[in-house]
């Protein structure tokens, strides 16, 4: 049986957006780093549920094109608060960690 609490829970997930960054040195060093989650308004959830991808949906539901070479969504749903560079730094930062302080990260 599901809790109301991990209902809301996936619901809000299947509602947002979010990004992922992976490094990976030569030698095997591997990091990951992810974005906090963003809301998606319910247009552009019910084109991704079409199979739509983000950008055109966006483009589409903004009336608007080239959003995923230009503003990406983040910087049309913040009224461009926040740009797509400043979105994606913090999570590669995140995924390069322990290719910067290796000492950290040794078993």
């Amino acid at each position: 049986m599901t809790r109301p609490s991990e209902a809301r829970g996936r619901a809000r997930s299947e509602r947002c957006t979010c990004a992922w960054a992976v490094a990976v040195h030569r030698n095997g060093t591997e990091g990951v780093g992810g974005s906090l989650s963003m809301p998606l308004p319910p247009g552009v959830i019910a084109r991704l549920r079409r199979g739509e991808e983000l950008g055109l949906a966006m483009d589409a539901e903004a009336e608007v094109t080239g959003t995923k070479t230009g503003r990406g969504a983040v910087g049309i749903l913040t009224a461009g608060l926040v740009d797509r560079q400043a979105a994606y730094e913090p999570l590669v930062a995140y995924a390069l960690a322990p290719l910067l302080t290796p000492a950290f990260w040794r078993p």
